[in-house]
């Protein structure tokens, strides 16, 4: 179990990441905004997932 929630963790943040980084590259926004906003709220699913989930 702790694999697969280490995974969810990794995950969330590398596709939330990239699609932040996507909107960066798209609108031109400075300092990566998008990239930190992303990754934030991929960490944030992934906890929620983690938790609906597993039930912890």
């Amino acid at each position: 179990m702790g694999w697969t929630a280490l995974g969810y963790l990794i995950a969330g943040s590398g596709v939330w990441g990239a699609i932040g980084w996507g909107i960066d590259a798209y609108f031109g926004v400075p300092k990566h905004i998008g990239l930190l906003t992303g990754m934030i709220l991929g960490m944030f699913l992934a906890v929620y997932l983690i938790v609906k989930r597993m039930g912890t």
